[in-house]
C-alpha cells in the first residue's frame, strides 16, 4: 500500500495549522555519499506506521493542528542561496504566528 507524501496526521490546511513542517531534501553538501536528501520522504513513509496516541504526554497528535508543507524546492541551489531559502520560509511561518518544525 502506498502512503500518502506527508507526515501521518498532519492534515491540516497551513491557514488552519499551529504547527508546520517541512523539509530541505538536499544533497549538494555531501562529503562521501549522497542520499541525505531521501530522508524526509523516508521519515513521511514510516510515519503512517505509528500510534497516533501518545500515553506519556496523553496527546493525541490528530487532535493538533499540524501542516506538511514538504520539501522547499531547494534541489538545485547552490548552499547559500538554500539557506537563505530556509530562512525566509522560516520567517515566513513565524510571521503567520505558526511554530515551524
Amino acid at each position: 500500500m502506498k502512503t500518502p507524501n506527508y507526515f501521518a496526521d498532519a492534515g491540516s490546511s497551513f491557514e488552519d495549522a499551529d504547527f508546520v513542517i517541512f523539509s530541505v531534501a538536499y544533497d549538494k553538501t555531501y562529503s562521501f555519499r549522497p542520499g541525505a536528501k531521501k530522508g524526509p520522504a523516508q521519515i513521511r513513509n514510516v510515519s503512517w506506521n505509528f500510534e497516533s496516541y501518545d500515553v506519556r504526554t496523553d496527546v493525541d497528535f490528530k487532535n493538533i493542528n499540524i501542516h506538511d508543507y514538504v520539501d522547499l524546492n531547494v534541489s538545485d541551489m547552490n548552499p547559500k542561496k538554500m539557506i537563505e531559502t530556509v530562512k525566509e520560509f522560516t520567517s515566513h511561518i513565524l510571521s503567520k504566528k505558526k511554530i515551524p518544525i
